[in-house]
């Protein structure tokens, strides 16, 4: 599994997830909404920290920029 994504990528998917598991814990977002907010986070949480997006890979997509973009 080769890392995709890059080091600013990273670190605004991160940002969204805490923002939208955090908007469902507090009960903020409720029902549908709550859960779909969850699994954007949890997603978004996943792929940032192991750098890898299964659909870049679908659609070959790569937005670091080579070896010394790896963290």
């Amino acid at each position: 599994m080769k890392k995709n994504i890059g080091r600013t990528e990273k670190i605004i998917r991160l940002v969204f997830a805490v923002i939208f598991i955090s908007l469902f814990l507090t009960g903020i977002t409720k029902g549908l909404l709550g859960v779909i907010a969850l699994v954007l986070g949890i997603i978004g949480l996943l792929t940032s920290l192991t750098g890898f997006c299964p659909l870049y890979r679908f659609f070959r997509v790569r937005t670091n920029s080579g070896d010394h973009a790896k963290v």
